[in-house]
């Protein structure tokens, strides 16, 4: 079953799971594997900043998924929250 609300992650969770358990769990919440890679990649690119607590994860629509057969209807964008 896919979600498409806004969802959190701690950093403590991701520093803690590997990549392949991380990739399987989003693809549990988003249901889709494009957009669990997606994300990974966006966590990624955010680094490991000690000072990030967590990071929330927003859906939103893509406004190519008209446009062209089997794109994701909603694209993610992952922003680091810092406590």
């Amino acid at each position: 079953m896919s979600q498409k609300d806004p969802f959190t992650i701690q950093r403590a969770h991701v520093q803690a799971t590997d990549w392949y358990t991380l990739k399987r769990e989003l693809f549990g919440i988003t249901g889709n594997e494009h957009e669990a890679s997606s994300i990974l990649r966006s966590i990624e690119s955010l680094g490991s900043d000690p000072t990030i607590d967590r990071y929330e994860i927003f859906p939103r629509p893509n406004p190519n998924a008209d446009v062209y057969p089997g794109a994701a209807e909603v694209l993610w964008k992952v922003e680091a929250i810092r406590d």
